[in-house]
């Protein structure tokens, strides 16, 4: 898997492991982007990676996974950093004037 994006923040750490596939949801999940429910029988991303630190698993829902695709390679903080990086919440639609004149 190329861990390399168009992204708009830093990502320097890579995972030893990074295991990604677009599986349908058995039952509901919440995804780790926006929060919002993923239901039983949608498509979803989903991820596992071992770092230095541990493995970690990330069900996305596909509108926050295309978003981080294209802006964004960390998984689990795509608000943060879109916020930092371009002064927008995604989610409630807040824009920062200092970095949006």
């Amino acid at each position: 898997m190329d861990m390399e994006c168009g992204c708009v923040c830093d990502f320097d750490c890579f995972p030893a492991v990074y295991r990604q596939s677009k599986p349908v949801a058995r039952k509901p999940y919440k995804c780790c982007e926006c929060g919002g429910p993923i239901l039983a029988g949608q498509k979803y991303d989903y991820v596992f990676a071992i770092w230095n630190d541990g493995a970690e698993t990330f069900r996305t829902c596909l509108v926050c996974a295309r978003i981080r695709d294209d802006y964004c390679c960390s998984h689990g903080n795509l608000r943060q950093n879109l916020w930092d990086s371009l002064g927008v919440d995604y989610i409630t639609g807040a824009v920062d004037d200092d970095l949006n004149p």
